[in-house]
């Protein structure tokens, strides 16, 4: 009877008793054959557009779809499919073509069951030998042209993996480093480690947090934005404490410092700190309803100012009228005078309201030979009047007036 040939690798079967004096050589055909299968190399040209079959014999280990490996070259003009046997295989192809066009491998007459291949990648193919014959990549040396679940392997196997080779799917607790490039939106799952920049170059593109996306961190083109729009509060939290400081410098804006005080700051200068005691305002003065002047401590306001001194009887001791108001209330003066310039400048120049070059008052070295309580002594050596402490030297100035007027009247 005469041979038959296997359907996969195309290998003779010889009958019990056939080729008495050739099966030597028939034997030895079929061994090369399985040489080619396993380890055989044919390089093809496929340049141009036309689809190109692989050819395919009987116990022939010349046949170019015998070969294990295929490098395909050449330049392509046109899409093309190149086929194999309609059988259950496995080949590794290298796409060594040149062009821009598409090179997809498919079994003969299922050129729609194919499956493209990257140019410059080698590629291992695998035909399921089913009804519809479908080609698929079982692996490449480009990951991103793979499908499905990439097996468990070390770190130190993905060394030349990057992000580029992967188009679709998911990398759970992936530890990224380098330059990550996302197109369109990408959803982080679990414990993400990266090491180096992630950067959302465009304009409006959103980092969303949340699963409603209630934190959005953005830039518009013009500002840069934190914008909360959930049902809670946006808290900001440091261990010791919160800096806000203008971009690429140490100048401060605000500090908050965790159980401490609030800072705030003016061109890095501090002007409002609060303590356990109140608020300081500091290197400046308080404007209400007006700018602030620049001399420390000053206080500037263009409406009334309503307080009240604590003046309880139950909060003092020692009481007793003042003594001689007429002698004392004799060495004062009363006086017009001009501000120094030095003065009018220090307090941002004359307003005609707060600043007036000529003004009335009384001369603190006077005040203080007579009643040196109503007279402090600045940090800067000038001295100031507690005018208002003055009113209670006038009291007893008119009640000692009134006496006199009282003993006149008795005297007529």
């Amino acid at each position: 009877m005469a041979s038959t040939y296997s359907d996969r690798l195309k290998l003779e079967l010889m009958e019990t008793g056939a080729n008495a004096n050739t099966w030597g050589n028939n034997t030895n055909t079929n061994l090369e054959t399985l040489d080619a299968f396993t380890a055989g190399y044919l390089s093809k040209s496929v340049a141009g557009s036309a689809n190109v079959t692989l050819t395919t014999a009987n116990a022939d280990p010349t046949a170019e779809s015998s070969n294990k490996v295929i490098d395909l070259n050449g330049a392509l003009t046109g899409d093309i499919h190149v086929f194999i046997p309609a059988v259950e295989s496995q080949y590794t192809f290298f796409n060594n073509t040149s062009g821009s066009q598409t090179l997809t491998i498919a079994a003969t007459g299922h050129a729609a069951n194919g499956t493209t291949i990257t140019q410059g990648a080698k590629t291992t193919v695998y035909c399921d030998g089913s009804a519809n014959f479908n080609v698929e990549i079982s692996s490449s040396t480009d990951l991103g042209s793979q499908t499905g679940t990439l097996p468990q392997v070390s770190g130190a196997n993905l060394t030349n993996l990057n992000a580029s080779n992967v188009s679709s799917g998911t990398l759970n607790n992936a530890r990224l480093s380098g330059v990550v490039l996302a197109d369109g939106s990408v959803d982080i799952t679990g414990v993400q480690n990266f090491t180096a920049n992630v950067a959302l170059n465009g304009d409006n593109d959103f980092l969303l947090i949340g699963a409603g996306n209630d934190l959005q961190l953005y830039h518009d083109g013009s500002n840069s934005f934190i914008d909360d729009s959930g049902t809670g509060s946006l808290i900001v939290r440091g261990s010791t404490s919160v800096n806000i400081r203008k971009s690429g410098t140490t100048e401060e804006m605000g500090v908050f410092n965790s159980d401490g005080s609030v800072d705030l700051y003016f061109d890095n200068s501090k002007k409002f700190a609060t303590s356990t005691n109140g608020v300081h305002i500091q290197n400046g003065g308080l404007g209400v309803g007006i700018d602030a002047a620049a001399t420390d401590g000053q206080i500037r306001a263009t409406d009334d100012i309503t307080a009240f001194a604590s003046s309880d009887v139950s909060l003092k001791e020692n009481i007793h009228n003042i003594d001689s108001p007429m002698d004392k209330v004799q060495q004062l003066n009363g006086v017009l005078f001009d501000w120094k310039e030095d003065f009018i400048k220090k307090n941002g120049g004359e307003d005609g309201y707060f600043v007036r070059k000529t003004d009335v008052g009384v001369i603190a070295q006077d005040v203080e030979k007579v009643l040196p309580e109503v007279v402090g002594t600045r940090p800067n050596g000038v001295k100031a009047v507690k005018y208002d402490r003055l009113c209670a030297l006038l009291i007893e100035c008119v009640k000692d007036l009134q006496t006199q007027v009282n003993d006149l009247k008795k005297g007529n």
